[in-house]
């Protein structure tokens, strides 16, 4: 900045157009000549003020230093070496050396003057400490007559400007000149069009290489050698590329205008939840179950509210961004928060934002264009929006969001992954440190989101997350969902089952009403209900009740609960997963390798029976011998079964014995001693008559072997009698 003083020749743009000063008349009006268009023009000094104050006019600089008049009037100052220190530090050292010899507009630039004021501040020149606080500067440098005239002069050009007497290094070397041939800038601007400027992206030095061997081409046969630049000349040239043009050619045009785009304020909203970002990716952390396993690579799904930034959804998945896991961060935006203190009673703050937005935006996943999404929206009357491919900062709100949640709390969790893997150190294993469950996790990121995150200064909002939402609410209250319970019918989870007498069977759990089981009795052949499947929904966030839509006959949703209501009240899905997962690892585990040999051991055995079967064939007379035995005297290895063995007693059972019901009577057939007299009395009731039963037997077998005897068949063979 500078002040002039109109006078006769001054010059200056209005409007782009360029106007001379000819005279100051006594009126107060300036008579000034239009370069542009050769006339004579009267403006007043009025006139002339209100349009420098309303930015349209420029004077120009008349100065030494701006040897190199631009014609469009614009000549100014390189302003930004006042910035540098060291050139501040000159200009102001020169200006309380001129500063004696000036007084207001008249100069004391007499010789005498001149050479006093030379002695005087040459005279600091063994003392350094005293010249810097004399001059204001902490440079200093002996001074001559000729510096001192040169710099009045430039000061009083510029109209006592201090700029002006800062020193002209803009105007000195080489700047921004090419210090190779025009041979060797022909050679590497060649080798970048053809070479770097390529999808590739070759190095820098790639590119030297390449231009040195160029130039050993040339001067193998040129008269005139030409030098090889040093590799430093070369990426000084690369380096002076805008970086669009390298961006734009090294990878895309449209990756170089997102990057370098303008970038305005964004979207204006006014209230809380006028605009919802929503947006998932997958977390930089291995987590494992309650037992330690480790778990597939969880999906973090987020909402943000657009005017305060505050978070009020989010989900916490393993089966990527489908509708399902869509569905749990919408679910959640629309839920009061409240159980959060009695659910995590460390956490400190409320989270008091929810209600249903006004506008979701989100990406064009699969998980949020599909019909299921479409549906939602319309029936919760929000305007659903769908972002340009790969065009992210149209929702750059959640998408800050996402890095500061991976920077401010994943990457902090033992079991992260970083977001490269090049950013882990050599002794970090994150399978090996994994050790956060996902319940605690759940809890931690409650806590980092409620008790940091919205209690934390945010940039872009201009405060306090968590503030700025209670203030918006009480100008513009939220909307709320007019029936929580249809919630779950709208939003929740989808599964396809039969239904059966004991209702309808989820998650290892059952559920059943009187309502569910009318529509049971009501199948028929006609409508094939028992082998139709019925679609069924459940909230997530409590499975005590599911909704089956009846389709066949009524067209409407029933409701069922649990049958086991204590163990599901208030129980999540997740919850419960790891419970029947618990459940499984201690009841459920299979020796897979046990029972593979105890199938291998029965084939051997049946193998090796059927090897002796063939070796020993019995007589009829020795089939009858062991008739008599079955698998209870194998089973009854005790007192009792020898007993039944001395005593003769084959525990053949007689089809027509009936057995009182008798607690003392065993579930195959067996009656144990007792010391009840009736129950002994039916015991030698029943001895006795299987006794007489293998008398009859026995005779039968004699006789058969006296036929046998006499018979023509009989070969010679003795027939022992052993009874």
């Amino acid at each position: 900045m500078f002040h002039i003083k109109l006078h006769s020749g001054l010059r200056f743009k209005l409007e782009n157009r360029i106007f001379i000063i000819s005279r100051l008349l006594s009126d107060g009006k300036v008579e000034t000549l239009d370069e542009t268009f050769d006339e004579k023009i009267l403006f007043t000094q009025k006139e002339l003020i209100k349009q420098l104050d309303s930015g349209n006019l420029h004077f120009e600089i008349d100065s030494i230093k701006n040897k190199d008049k631009k014609a469009d009037g614009n000549n100014e100052f390189d302003t930004s070496f006042f910035e540098f220190e060291k050139h501040k530090d000159k200009a102001i050292f020169r200006l309380n050396v001129i500063k004696p010899l000036i007084i207001g507009r008249n100069y004391l630039l007499g010789a005498k003057n001149v050479d006093k004021r030379v002695q005087e501040v040459n005279s600091y020149e063994n003392n350094i400490e005293k010249a810097h606080e004399i001059f204001d500067s902490s440079y200093f440098k002996k001074v001559s007559r000729a510096s001192i005239y040169r710099w009045v002069k430039d000061y009083e050009a510029s109209n006592q400007d201090i700029r002006a007497l800062i020193p002209g290094y803009s105007r000195s070397g080489g700047k921004n000149k090419a210090r190779c041939s025009e041979i060797v800038l022909a050679f590497i601007n060649e080798e970048i069009s053809n070479f770097y400027f390529d999808k590739q992206r070759v190095s820098m030095y790639d590119l030297y290489i390449n231009v040195v061997d160029k130039i050993s081409d040339y001067n193998e046969f040129a008269e005139v050698k030409i030098d090889t630049p040093s590799y430093v000349s070369i990426s000084r040239y690369i380096n002076a590329i805008p970086e669009y043009a390298l961006i734009a050619n090294r990878f895309s045009k449209k990756t170089a205008d997102n990057r370098f785009k303008q970038v305005n304020g964004g979207v204006e909203v006014k209230y809380p939840l006028e605009r919802v970002e929503i947006d998932g990716t997958p977390l930089d952390l291995i987590i494992t179950d309650e037992d330690g396993d480790v778990m597939p690579k969880p999906v973090f799904i987020a909402a943000i509210d657009k005017l305060s930034r505050s978070i009020v959804g989010f989900s916490v998945s393993f089966g990527g961004e489908g509708w399902e896991d869509v569905m749990l961060c919408i679910r959640h935006i629309l839920m009061d928060k409240s159980y959060v203190k009695s659910k995590y009673t460390d956490i400190k703050n409320e989270w008091k934002a929810y209600g249903v937005p006004q506008t979701i935006v989100v990406d064009n996943g699969l998980g949020f264009k599909n019909n299921a999404m479409k549906d939602a929206a319309y029936q919760l009357g929000i305007d659903l929006q769908f972002c340009p491919v790969r065009m992210p900062q149209w929702k750059g709100s959640i998408e800050r969001f996402m890095r500061t949640s991976c920077t401010g709390l994943v990457h902090k969790l033992p079991g992260t992954t970083r977001s490269n893997f090049t950013q882990l150190s050599n002794d970090e294993n994150p399978s090996k440190d994994a050790c956060i469950p996902l319940s605690l996790f759940v809890k931690l990121l409650h806590k980092w989101i409620i008790d940091i995150y919205l209690e934390d200064y945010h940039k872009g909002a201009g405060g306090i997350p968590s503030k700025i939402w209670a203030k918006a609410v009480q100008t513009y209250p939220v909307a709320w969902p007019n029936s929580i319970q249809e919630l779950p019918i709208l939003l929740g989870k989808v599964e396809y089952r039969q239904i059966r007498n004991t209702g309808i069977e989820l998650m290892n759990l059952n559920y059943n009403s009187a309502e569910l089981n009318k529509l049971y009795h009501m199948f028929s052949v006609s409508n094939n209900g028992l082998h139709t499947s019925f679609k069924v929904k459940y909230d997530p966030f409590n499975i005590d009740k599911i909704y089956i839509y009846d389709h066949m006959i009524e067209n409407k949703w029933i409701q069922a609960q649990s049958v086991n209501h204590q163990y599901t009240e208030n129980l999540t899905e997740i919850e419960h997963r790891l419970a029947c997962k618990r459940a499984m690892n201690e009841l459920g585990n299979v020796n897979i390798v046990a029972l593979a040999k105890a199938h291998h051991d029965i084939v051997e055995e049946v193998n090796n029976n059927i090897k002796n079967s063939k070796k020993n064939r019995h007589s009829k007379r020795q089939k009858a011998k062991f008739e008599g035995y079955n698998s209870i005297n194998i089973i009854l290895d005790s007192e009792d079964s020898q007993t039944c063995k001395s005593q003769n007693v084959l525990n053949i059972i007689d089809e027509n014995v009936i057995l009182p019901s008798n607690e003392n009577v065993s579930d195959i057939g067996i009656v144990y001693k007792s010391q009840n007299t009736d129950v002994i009395e039916i015991e030698n009731n029943y001895q006795t008559n299987v006794q007489s039963k293998m008398t009859k037997k026995i005779s039968d077998s004699k006789n058969e072997s006296q036929e046998l005897l006499m018979s023509d068949d009989y070969d010679g063979f003795e027939i022992i009698d052993d009874f």
